[in-house]
């Protein structure tokens, strides 16, 4: 709910009106058009993920991993235990893995 309300706050703000939510099958489905990507995922599917994301993922990319952090190291990391988040722009997605 509370993400619904944000995106309609910053669909308000931004004159574009941009902002979507997208639900679709993570292992189908090319990630290539987005600019941001937002994982709520588990410890077991961040490796394979990490490396769908080497793929896809544009130079003006962002990836917000809530829970779990992929296996390279983010930009930024907020929080910490279960609420942690960590944010990866593309140039650490690209990099050797930890």
């Amino acid at each position: 709910m509370y993400s619904r309300l944000r995106s309609l706050k910053l669909r308000r703000a931004d004159s574009r009106g941009s902002a979507q939510f997208v639900v679709r099958d993570l292992w189908k489905h090319d990630l290539s058009s987005y600019n941001y990507v937002v994982i709520f995922g588990v410890d077991s599917m961040m490796a394979a993920l990490h490396s769908k994301l080497t793929r896809e993922m544009t130079a003006d990319c962002s990836v917000i991993a809530c829970r779990f952090p992929l296996p390279c190291e983010p930009s930024r990391t907020v929080g910490e235990g279960l609420d942690t988040v960590w944010l990866y722009k593309q140039s650490d997605v690209m990099r050797i893995s930890l």
